[in-house]
């Protein structure tokens, strides 16, 4: 069952928040899942920032799609078609959250300079769990995928929003609220992926506040 943490009114006045991110991880939740960001604050205390809304992205190739499909592609007809052909999970929400016809340069075998670039759609799935059940369905009928496997969540979150490891990020006044604590951080907070900005580690923000011993490494033979 999942825990429900009660949530404070955002902060409509003071400073913004800023947060020293020194580990980001992805836990599963009923909606689909969060990624949660600890770090610690300007003052040097123990913060974690749950982020929502970030949606994972994968690409397909437009061609077979089409193809399969058999009629206009729209993240509709794409789950109909998705779910025709082998995804079994109930789901109380759409699979898929956008798609968008795009045009990429495949990075494999060597192609002449006026090859055109392949036709691909951009998906983005409303959670990323599904990403693996989805994306089986789409090899299982032998349409080609890019991204779809072996790209970690939280990673995928840091190199779209451009956070670096072990580095600042940035939340405005009034975007973020504060939560009440479910873990040993002083402080917690939620916020829209939309809204958090990188610092570029320069200046003040090239600093490391003061951690705790995180790890031991034991080298023995």
């Amino acid at each position: 069952m999942e825990e429900v943490v009660p949530q404070k009114r955002a902060r409509a006045v003071g400073p913004p928040l800023r947060l020293f991110v020194y580990s980001v991880e992805t836990v599963v939740t009923r909606s689909g899942g969060e990624i949660r960001c600890f770090g610690r604050g300007e003052r040097g205390e123990s913060a974690l920032l749950v982020v929502t809304g970030f949606k994972h992205r994968f690409y397909v190739n437009a061609v077979h799609v089409d193809r399969e499909v058999g009629r206009i592609v729209t993240t509709t007809s794409l789950e109909d078609y998705v779910r025709t052909h082998g995804f079994a999970r109930r789901r109380s929400y759409n699979l898929f959250a956008s798609l968008q016809l795009v045009h990429r340069e495949d990075v494999m075998f060597f192609k002449p300079p006026q090859h055109p670039p392949t036709s691909v759609y951009e998906v983005s799935l409303t959670a990323w769990s599904d990403l693996r059940a989805v994306a089986k369905v789409f090899s299982d009928r032998h349409v080609q995928t890019w991204e779809a496997d072996g790209i970690p969540h939280e990673l995928r979150f840091m190199v779209d929003i451009g956070l670096r490891g072990c580095s600042w990020l940035e939340v405005d006044t009034g975007t973020f609220v504060e939560r009440g604590t479910a873990t040993s951080c002083d402080h917690e907070y939620a916020v829209d992926a939309s809204r958090i900005r990188p610092l570029e580690p320069e200046g003040p923000w090239s600093a490391i506040p003061r951690l705790s011993i995180l790890s031991f490494d034991i080298e023995c033979r």
